[in-house]
């Protein structure tokens, strides 16, 4: 792979390139901090990828999670709805919204999740809530869950 160079505005440089010797590496040189505009990120992301010898990740823009409510039902994403070819573009937008929807089911089950085991903390362990969401989230982040009923 071609070295990969981006330059911010005050000169400063970032180089992505496979690292030699070292299959499925990335090697990342820089003169000092570069800053880098929000719209470069989706490139500089798929070159560190290409760089490491893998295939680019598709990144779409994130729907509102307004936009995505009329996609969930029941704490599913309804993939079945406007069934009909699509655009290239139109497809990428629907892939976009079923995947967003998805990430925000997961997300809402995990902030119950927290939520509900911040209150027994509260109440066991008299934490302060700040606490107990804390110490919650670093449990189940863990790998540690509620047994089923």
């Amino acid at each position: 792979m071609p070295v990969y160079r981006f330059t911010d505005r005050d000169g400063d440089k970032l180089a992505i390139s496979s690292a030699p010797n070292n299959p499925n590496t990335v090697h990342i040189a820089r003169t000092c901090g570069v800053l880098m505009p929000a719209d470069e990120l989706p490139k500089f992301v798929a070159k560190l990828y290409e760089a490491a010898g893998q295939p680019a990740p598709i990144i779409l823009d994130r729907p509102s999670p307004e936009a995505l409510r009329e996609w969930i039902s029941g704490g599913e994403v309804d993939a079945y709805t406007d069934l009909r070819w699509h655009s290239p573009q139109a497809a990428r937008e629907r892939a976009a919204h079923l995947a967003a929807a998805a990430d925000l089911i997961e997300a809402e089950k995990t902030n119950k999740a927290v939520s509900d085991l911040a209150v027994l903390l509260v109440g066991a362990a008299q934490l302060p809530k700040y606490a107990a969401e804390t110490l919650a989230r670093a449990v189940l982040s863990a790998g540690y869950a509620k047994a089923a009923e």
